[in-house]
């Protein structure tokens, strides 16, 4: 007598078609799609989103809902909630809390397809998504050439904040390739899309992928050296700018390094980094917004209306210990940094090593999120967490991987 067939776990086709939607509603209509509010301050966005992480409840995946994660989201719901019950449930305290939210649907997307050992099946979608997006931006860019518009510095052209995040993740899918042909190739066209889009600035990501690409035939110990000496030179390089008032860069970037200074101080002094200020309050303070715009000469808007809560510091990882305080932070920096590590420096006898595009794209969105507001917002951040806990539960699925 045979025995009955036993199915393989399935994704549910509902889950997975509203994922799609919703992914491709953002390459496609971005702001128009996620600022169509249908009910109060609830946009379509929104609706769909949570609804796509309702179809995608299930057993949490080992692979992501760990100690570590358990105790970053304990913090996190913490302060929403201190926030919730001290300042009340106005625009301020929800639009800064929202990306946590992302995250959270993220968390349990991931751990949908994680939890029937599907996490390819996800890994595939996120391909699609940014390979189209090449072609859609370049499709863009192709008819606003025939239509007569004009590309250079500071002529935005991009289809959709969404669609130069996965730009960035396209990039990282061609270099993380084994072929030469296909990573040069690939790369060149991500740079003319780039270029196509206006987001130039974009290309220092991609730049960033570049390079660590290069450095990763090097030996473990030499490989450490560069990435600790770089670490540690980002801040130094901007407290030297902040400093010295450099003339040398253009005035977005010396706006960016003194907002990043101000806030950096409030988190250090105000705090001691170690309590963050929840949600609600201004990023930017009278002193900020005086020094940015009085004692420096910048135009912003800062200080005008809610702008100093809704504008946060175009530094995600600025933005973070800002709210949650700087030790909590170190812990999703670190899952950055280790995912990082161990995908893109994986041995080729490894079965990381498939997934090294995944790494590569940690860099390229670091780097990007580092310089502009992205996962603060709805318009793309949740690429940005989807691709962190996919790295996550990749590694812990290949936990023995020889070579990993």
């Amino acid at each position: 007598m045979n025995s009955p067939e036993v199915r393989a776990p399935q994704i549910p086709v509902a889950m997975v078609g509203t994922f799609l939607a919703v992914g491709l509603a953002l390459l496609i209509a971005g702001p128009n799609y996620t600022k169509f509010q249908v009910l109060g301050p609830i946009s379509a966005y929104d609706m769909m989103l949570a609804l796509a992480g309702i179809l995608s409840l299930s057993r949490p995946s080992s692979g992501l809902f760990r100690p570590w994660f358990l105790g970053f989201s304990a913090v996190v719901l913490a302060y929403i909630v201190f926030s919730f019950v001290a300042r009340g449930f106005g625009q301020a305290v929800i639009r800064q809390a929202a990306m946590f939210g992302y995250a959270a649907i993220a968390a349990v997307i991931v751990s949908r397809f994680a939890a029937v050992d599907r996490i390819d099946g996800l890994a595939g979608i996120l391909k699609a998504f940014a390979l189209s997006s090449v072609l859609a931006q370049l499709l863009f860019g192709t008819f606003l050439l025939l239509s007569g518009a004009s590309f250079g510095e500071e002529q935005y052209h991009y289809l959709s904040p969404a669609s130069v995040v996965l730009n960035i993740i396209a990039a990282a899918i061609f270099l993380g390739s084994t072929s030469w042909a296909v990573r040069i190739w690939g790369a060149l066209l991500v740079f003319l899309c780039l270029y196509m889009s206006g987001h130039s600035s974009a290309t220092l990501a991609v730049l960033a992928m570049v390079g660590v690409i290069v450095i990763a035939p090097l030996p473990a110990y030499l490989r450490m050296s560069i990435v600790i000496a770089g670490i540690i030179a980002i801040p130094a390089l901007v407290i030297a700018m902040v400093f010295s008032n450099s003339k040398a860069l253009d005035v977005n970037a010396m706006w960016r390094f003194f907002y990043w200074y101000s806030v950096g101080r409030q988190v250090l002094l105000e705090n001691f980094g170690i309590l963050g200020f929840g949600f609600g309050v201004p990023y930017a303070s009278d002193a900020t917004a005086e020094l940015l715009q009085v004692t420096q000469g910048y135009s912003t808007t800062l200080g005008q209306g809610e702008e100093s809560f809704l504008s946060p510091p175009h530094n995600f990882y600025m933005t973070l210990p800002f709210h949650v305080g700087l030790l909590p932070s170190l812990i999703l920096v670190f899952c950055v940094l280790r995912s990082v590590y161990r995908l893109v420096f994986s041995s080729p006898a490894s079965m990381l090593y498939r997934y090294r595009w995944l790494g590569l794209s940690l860099v390229g969105l670091s780097v990007w999120a580092g310089m502009n507001v992205v996962v603060e917002l709805p318009h793309a951040g949740i690429f940005y967490w989807l691709i962190l806990f996919s790295s996550i539960v990749v590694l812990y699925r290949f936990r023995g991987s020889v070579g990993a």
